[in-house]
């Protein structure tokens, strides 16, 4: 669903399918279509596997954690310092 965060992390019809948080229909509308649609689910399955080794590639994260992590050490030594 769209719930959370979730509706900034896919993109409706492009690598995921979204309904709206609590819909019955919704979630079983998005179901049926991939169910009757072996090409949509194809794509759509292909597309959200490429768009998460992107997003959460263990490498590109970590060195974006280690870049906040250095300026956070860096900012404090500063503050400290100047103490």
């Amino acid at each position: 669903s769209a719930a959370g965060g979730a509706g900034e992390l896919v993109r409706d019809g492009e690598d995921a399918l979204v309904h709206e948080p609590g819909s019955v229909e919704g979630l079983a509308s998005a179901i049926q279509r991939l169910v009757e649609d072996p090409g949509s689910r194809h794509r759509l399955g292909e597309a959200g596997r490429r768009s998460a080794e992107l997003r959460f590639d263990r490498r590109r994260v970590g060195e974006e954690v280690m870049t906040v992590y250095r300026s956070t050490m860096a900012h404090g030594s500063r503050a400290r310092a100047s103490a």
